[in-house]
């Protein structure tokens, strides 16, 4: 009986020991066991990026997952839709925040179909500020591993037709369910084609396939390919829209032992904490914010974009710390992205010009005249207040002149919220409403094309255009191949981090008090006696509204703070 109880003992003293073995975190990646799969970026990525890890090849994710579930390895890189689609079906799994690459999803067209490829960025830019983009996501990458939400998106049953050639093997962005194609990219092209008036024809196939089927005419758009340098050789590409990079898969409990050893975390709240070497900080080059991004984060790297949504694709995956960008773009991207935060700090003045030809002395003093008469006569501070402070404006009617002197031809981006973007097909934003008044004023026809900002000086210098306003930030080394306006109007640089990189006293920004209304948004409803209540004692920049619904739905979306 003796022997009994000490073994019983034994016994028990094993499982509890067993019960209380604590999960092994993570080592670091550097010396860590990786694990890619055989012909894929990660193949050779893991090795360049981590020359001391240990390093095992695997012929599918299966495989791979299955070693890091069994702790063979410790890391499995995976492209993000795939790494979203395997934990979706792996309790216990997750991702790591921090991409490894910066890889952007964007649409593929044949060579100079340049009308085609306007009217999908317009969309693909209003999907992407105004939050749709991110619903659409959200019916394919749902959180904590929920169903898929297939939604019915209405048909066009005429007009011409958008041939779209996709790959059903990339669950969840294209798929076979029921015998139907279905899928992120299939929602997607399925309400742009509806927007643009056109039927959609999904056209299944190899992606080796897909530029041979662009170039010989038989498909019009690729709906998803990554723009390289020798793609872009062959075929033209749309704005990113869908970040697709190289990501850590691990497992969740792993990863909490990892977070729970560690004795500080990332907190930002100021430029000051961007100055870091290890930080990378994103900037459009050439411009006010890469000089700020110079001067105040020296120890920082810098990565350079283009348009202002690559750069929040970068910032979104983890591929940069912040973005440095003009207010009135970051203030924008805040209303649809509430896993970003803008640093309090204003971190100097941006100067909003128009651009004319080194020699065209005479356009550039009638727009002088304007800029001064508009800033004068309070129709500046009315559009800043339109465009720029409140969350949307709405274009007033600005006919074209009768009897014009002559016609000119006006350069933006048609890219750029709330300055110059699409809505509802048509040009928008405060730029296009400057535009619309000086052509009034100087009594000119115009046409406005639009184009990417690396082309628009190039298409000045060479006759294409007469005058380019389009959120253009005056610069020194610019000043010497063109001719400036004086600033029509004056923003600030502002940094946006992700909220996960924020210091907790930034990212509760709740209001306790009526004092904390100072300098904040606040809506009234029109013809109410609140605001006459409130004028007197507080100071915050002021939105009303026709009625309480309308009030409320801004109040959901940030665009105003109270009400």
């Amino acid at each position: 009986m003796k022997r009994i109880f000490v073994g019983l003992c034994v016994l028990m003293t094993l499982l509890l020991a067993g019960c209380s073995q604590t999960v092994a975190p993570l080592p670091p990646v550097e010396t860590a066991k990786i694990g890619t799969m055989i012909g894929t970026l990660s193949e050779s990525l893991a090795p360049e990026k981590y020359p001391e890890a240990e390093i095992s090849r695997f012929n599918n994710y299966v495989d791979e997952s299955a070693a890091m579930m069994a702790g063979k390895i410790d890391y499995a890189i995976m492209d993000y839709a795939t790494a979203q689609n395997f934990i979706k079906s792996n309790e216990g799994t997750m991702v790591l925040p921090e991409a490894l690459t910066d890889e952007v999803t964007a649409m593929a067209l044949k060579k100079e179909n340049t009308e085609l490829n306007q009217k999908l960025n317009a969309v693909l830019n209003r999907y992407l500020s105004d939050g749709t983009m991110e619903e659409i996501k959200a019916h394919w990458f749902p959180e904590a591993g929920g169903d898929y939400e297939i939604v019915d998106v209405p048909k066009n049953v005429s007009g011409p037709v958008l041939r779209v050639a996709v790959t059903s093997l990339t669950e969840p962005r294209c798929f076979v369910q029921d015998g139907e194609l279905t899928g992120m990219n299939v929602e997607l092209l399925s309400r742009i084609a509806y927007e643009l008036g056109m039927q959609v024809e999904f056209q299944d196939m190899d992606f080796k396939a897909m530029i041979d089927s662009l170039q010989s005419g038989n498909s019009d758009v690729v709906a998803a390919m990554y723009n390289t340098p020798e793609r872009s050789e062959k075929v033209d590409f749309t704005a990113g829209y869908f970040p697709n990079p190289q990501v850590f898969v691990v497992k969740a409990d792993r990863q909490a032992a990892t977070e729970g050893a560690q004795s500080s975390q990332k907190t930002i709240s100021s430029s000051s904490d961007l100055n870091k070497a290890g930080y990378t900080i994103g900037v459009p080059e050439g411009t006010p914010p890469e000089e700020v991004a110079k001067e105040l984060m020296p120890n920082a790297d810098i990565s350079y974009f283009t348009q202002f949504m690559d750069g929040v694709a970068a910032l979104k995956s983890g591929k940069v710390t912040a973005v440095i960008y003009d207010s009135s773009g970051v203030d924008r991207i805040l209303l649809s992205n509430p896993d970003l935060v803008k640093l309090d700090e204003e971190l100097g003045n941006i100067e909003i010009a128009a651009v004319v030809r080194l020699d065209d002395t005479a356009m550039n003093e009638q727009l002088n005249a304007f800029i001064k008469q508009y800033q004068a006569d309070g129709t500046a501070a009315a559009m800043v207040k339109r465009w720029i402070n409140n969350a949307g404006g709405e274009m007033p009617d600005i006919p074209k002149p009768q009897n014009p002197e002559k016609k000119i031809t006006i350069i933006t981006n048609g890219l750029t919220e709330p300055m110059n973007y699409y809505e509802n097909g048509q040009l928008t934003g405060f730029d296009v409403e400057f535009m619309k008044r000086f052509a009034s004023y100087a009594n000119l026809d115009y046409e406005i094309i639009t184009m990417d900002y690396q082309a628009m000086i190039p298409a000045l210098q060479s006759g294409k255009g007469d005058v380019i306003i389009s959120d253009f930030f005056k610069t020194d080394e610019r000043g010497q191949e063109v001719l400036y306006t004086d600033a029509y109007v004056v923003l600030h640089n502002s940094a946006l981090i992700r909220k996960d990189m924020a210091a907790a006293s930034m990212v509760d920004q709740s209001i306790k008090t009526n004092e904390e209304l100072n300098g904040k948004r606040v809506g009234f409803i029109t013809g109410m006696v609140h605001i006459d209540n409130f004028r007197p004692l507080y100071q915050a920049d002021e939105y009303e509204f026709n009625d309480f619904s309308s009030m409320l739905e801004a109040l959901k979306s940030k665009k105003s703070m109270r009400y």
